[in-house]
């Protein structure tokens, strides 16, 4: 039953399916379009990912939304996930992970390809210090990155863009008072969204201005039309969703830790077109007997018991999906 229902979900929410995201550009001509995938990619944690010194593992996973084609896509044996962000056309994973060389060494920004598994570190990020979070441009073609300045006297918060090939890198912000809080980022078709600890707030040509106040932990659909986040009011965590230009919000779950039956809903990541959220959540016993659960939801409101549940991811580290 769930199978069929995750799938009726998508298809009612999916917008055309095609989107101009990569491909050559061609002098004179937009950019061609392609297919837009709408898959599941999770890492499958081994052992106990809590224990202190234990051996971290990198198991990338992809899969249909029903759970169907299941493909593994990379394993390491020393790498350790940090942050999973998909590209707009759900075509290819950018990963944060630690360990990639080794022990000791610093994180390592990479780009893997969601039906193939082929896969590249991002060079050139040696001015980048303290890793955070990765993101994508709302084309495909830059990567935002969350981290610090490393050239700067003393730390400070900073957001750089860089090519996947790790061409062309560019210092976007710097925040020396107030610094992005972590992985509080994401880049709208308005410009990228962070959050401060006072709100959230949008960077456009260079300058911030205010979107939310008491905003944070922003996430935006895959088309970038959408953006969802948690608004602290009247001791309650409010989880609301927006368009990026802040002209219509709406109230999604009126209590992101309090959720009647539901318990606590800890993450949720917007499909393609926003019209779907996928919720990760400590609540009752639900299918397997397993309070952590992953379930399929209208993006206009909060979970309900007779929503499906997506038995097949088990209890990943991260996951994402478009």
């Amino acid at each position: 039953m769930g199978w069929m229902r995750v799938s009726a979900l998508v298809a009612a929410v999916a917008v055309g399916g095609l989107v101009g995201t990569s491909a050559a550009a061609v002098p004179g001509r937009s950019p061609a379009p392609v297919e837009t995938l709408h898959r599941v990619v999770w890492d499958v944690p081994h052992g106990d990912v809590e224990v202190r010194g234990s051996l971290p593992t990198l198991d990338l996973r992809s899969a249909e939304v029903d759970g169907s084609d299941e493909r593994s896509l990379l394993r390491h044996d020393t790498a350790r996930l940090h942050d999973l962000a998909l590209d707009p056309a759900g075509r290819r994973a950018a990963l944060l992970v630690s360990g990639w060389s080794g022990r000791g060494h610093r994180p390592t920004v990479v780009v893997v390809e969601v039906l193939t598994g082929a896969h590249r570190a991002v060079r050139g990020l040696r001015a980048v210090d303290g890793f955070v979070g990765v993101e994508w441009s709302p084309d495909g073609r830059r990567l935002l990155i969350v981290g610090q300045d490393r050239l700067a006297h003393g730390r400070r918060s900073a957001l750089w863009s860089v090519r996947p090939d790790g061409s062309h890198l560019r210092r976007l912000l710097v925040r020396e008072h107030r610094p992005i809080l972590r992985g509080d980022a994401v880049w709208t078709r308005r410009g990228v969204v962070v959050s401060d600890g006072r709100g959230l707030l949008l960077l456009r040509h260079g300058r911030l201005r205010m979107l939310a106040v008491d905003g944070y932990q922003p996430q935006v659909s895959g088309d970038r039309t959408w953006l969802y986040f948690v608004r602290e009011r009247d001791g309650r965590a409010e989880l609301r969703r927006m368009r990026p230009d802040a002209r219509r919000q709406e109230l999604v779950v009126p209590d992101v830790r309090d959720t009647p039956e539901r318990g606590f809903l800890q993450t949720w990541a917007p499909d393609h077109s926003g019209g779907l959220l996928l919720s990760r959540f400590y609540g009752p016993e639900r299918v397997s007997g397993d309070p952590l659960t992953y379930v399929v939801h209208p993006g206009e409101r909060e979970p309900l018991l007779s929503d499906p549940v997506l038995d097949f991811l088990g209890g990943p580290i991260l996951v994402d999906w478009n």
